[in-house]
């Protein structure tokens, strides 16, 4: 359709563009109707069939293979600092630094050495404890004195990973952390990576004189379950009655009534007096905490 003066008008055009995209999308006009048509069906096939998300997969794959491991350090290093981001991804990076393992490890090292982002430094330490690189030891050790809770916790489930039970009383020594994350992670890592190997240090920590110590102790140890029964019954009959104390109340806290007649035991070395009135409320008092369990 033509204007007065000749030329095509917009709504003419727009008609003729209009019919020939309707006869390809309903397969007419020739051979490229009919790629148009192939193509779709087959996308819709694939989508019924649930391979998109395959195919999208191998799509990213085949794209990251031109992708240099240095640009995909960076990139991953820059996303685990990225506090904008959801913690699902950043944890996405992580695993990511740590596929890439041996390559990662010096510019990880760099990050909690030079980063000022603390999440940044927490993460990296993370991941160099996972990579299990031992020339990170030295740098994660140095991180459990970072001035922030989050790095040292970090450090401390890392400090584990590389280098097992020769860090059982550095780990421990983080009960005195004025922090309670670097404090709880400790406890977690005693009780399971590091147990049974840390049974003994952690009762040996009965005699320390900081409380808080022998509190943190005493749950690391009660969350074991039954593998530290037999050392705890024997701390019954220790000659300080503080120790038999924290003995009996780790044993409530785990919980087997085997324990019972040993702590009656305990608790029957002490006469009835003024002089062990205290000791004797606070062992009973683990002994009727077990009972009701």
């Amino acid at each position: 359709m033509q204007s007065v003066s000749g030329v095509p008008s917009k709504a003419g055009e727009k008609r003729k563009w209009w019919s020939r995209t309707t006869r390809l999308r309903q397969g007419y006009g020739g051979q490229a109707s009919r790629t148009y048509g192939a193509a779709a069906e087959s996308r819709y096939l694939l989508r019924d069939a649930g391979l998109m998300p395959v195919i999208a997969g191998l799509l990213g794959l085949i794209i990251g293979c031109g992708e240099s491991i240095e640009s995909q350090i960076d990139k991953n290093i820059g996303e685990i600092g990225n506090r904008r981001s959801n913690a699902q991804a950043r944890e996405a990076s992580v695993k990511e630094l740590v596929r890439i393992g041996k390559p990662a490890v010096q510019p990880l090292i760099y990050t909690v050495k030079k980063n000022t982002n603390s999440l940044a430094r927490a993460n990296a330490v993370t991941a160099l404890g996972r990579i299990g690189d031992k020339s990170a030891e030295d740098t994660v050790r140095k991180a459990l004195e970072d001035k922030e809770p989050e790095v040292r916790a970090s450090a401390v489930e890392a400090i584990a990973n590389l280098a097992g039970e020769r860090a059982i009383m550095t780990i421990i020594d983080m009960f005195k952390d004025k922090h309670q994350s670097p404090r709880d992670v400790a406890k977690i890592m005693l009780s399971t990576k590091l147990s049974p190997t840390a049974i003994a240090p952690l009762i040996k920590c009965f005699d320390e004189k900081d409380a808080l110590v022998r509190l943190e102790a005493q749950t690391a140890l009660a969350q074991m379950g039954n593998k530290p029964l037999p050392q705890l019954i024997e701390k019954l009959s220790d000659n300080d009655p503080e120790v038999v104390v924290l003995a009996s109340r780790t044993l409530a806290a785990i919980g087997d009534k085997s324990a019972l007649e040993h702590i009656k035991a305990a608790l029957d070395r002490y006469p009835e007096g003024e002089k062990n009135y205290q000791i004797r409320k606070k062992i009973a008092g683990a002994y009727n905490d077990l009972i009701q369990k």
